[in-house]
């Protein structure tokens, strides 16, 4: 193995994951509405854990469902900030197969 291939994707994954923690924590200057709003439905749907409180949780998760539905506006915020952890958590994972890849080979 060549030394090059181990350390690009460790570099990779790195530079990833201080850039996700760096937009994240932006997140909340450039955007304070969505951080809001994500903040406050992610706070009320993890009141109850699954493995505790099943049928609490599975309530909870349709009375949130129910008034995302019934603020269009705010549930567009949710899905926004959502959709750009989705984003970063893809690049992380991508970045983590990079590294086992390289050290497997």
């Amino acid at each position: 193995m060549n030394l090059l291939d181990a350390v690009v994707p460790l570099l990779a994954l790195g530079g990833t994951a201080i850039q996700a923690v760096q937009s994240l924590r932006q997140l909340k200057e450039v955007d304070p509405e969505a951080h809001r709003a994500f903040v406050a439905v992610d706070d009320l749907k993890i009141e109850y854990s699954l493995a505790q409180h099943p049928v609490r949780w599975i309530q909870r998760r349709r009375e949130m469902a129910e008034l995302l539905r019934e603020s269009p506006a705010e549930a567009r915020l949710y899905k926004r900030v959502r959709l750009q952890l989705a984003a970063w958590l893809l690049l992380f994972v991508a970045s983590v197969l990079a590294v086992v890849a390289a050290f497997l080979d």
